[in-house]
């Protein structure tokens, strides 16, 4: 990684299956309706213990929408799994994920090359980026993005330098950044 000028920020960056996994269930949790699942599924995670004990000391015989929360439980205990292995097949399936990318940020265009390929993109082209803790993620589709995380970055001054580029290349409505409150 290397800064050569303050509107440039080049970076090489080998992701590995961990990133992808990393950010992408970090963004499910973050999902509005995630949250409220996870609180209903540990009020039914305490239910289903007591009522265990019921069964065991009483002889109880459950309800059928007892089984209900049960399967909504072990559904939302499987997520990550689920997460864990299409990641793992995306991965896998992509050759360039398994390519070194040569980024260079510019406040005209994003440049990613590849051993294969060469991908030249203007920001207006850029559909929206969102940067958390640990990553980038410049969206190039609805459903296609280039992740950069952070650990490729040499210091702050290259992710602020992007960061400016970013505020500096796209409406406000097309970037998530996050805030100095959100850093510490």
């Amino acid at each position: 990684m290397e800064q050569n000028k303050s509107n440039e920020v080049v970076l090489d960056i080998n992701l590995e299956e961990n990133d992808a996994y990393k950010f992408n269930l970090r963004q499910t949790y973050k999902s509005s309706g995630v949250r409220p699942a996870i609180l209903i599924a540990l009020v039914g995670l305490v239910y289903f213990i007591s009522l265990l004990g019921r069964i065991i000391n009483e002889g109880y015989r459950p309800s059928i929408q007892s089984y209900f929360f049960l399967i909504f439980i072990a559904g939302l205990i499987c997520l990550p799994i689920y997460i864990r292995r299409s990641v793992h097949k995306a991965v896998k399936a992509n050759k360039f994920n398994q390519q070194t990318m040569h980024c260079r940020f510019t406040d005209e265009e994003i440049q990613v090359r590849l051993e294969t390929s060469h991908i030249e993109l203007s920001w207006n082209k850029i559909f929206g980026v969102l940067e958390d803790k640990d990553y980038f993620a410049v969206y190039t589709s609805k459903s296609q993005m280039l992740l950069i995380p952070k650990r490729f970055f040499k210091n702050s001054d290259d992710i602020n330098s992007l960061r400016g580029m970013i505020i500096r290349s796209l409406p406000r409505d097309k970037y998530k950044l996050r805030t100095a409150a959100q850093k510490a």
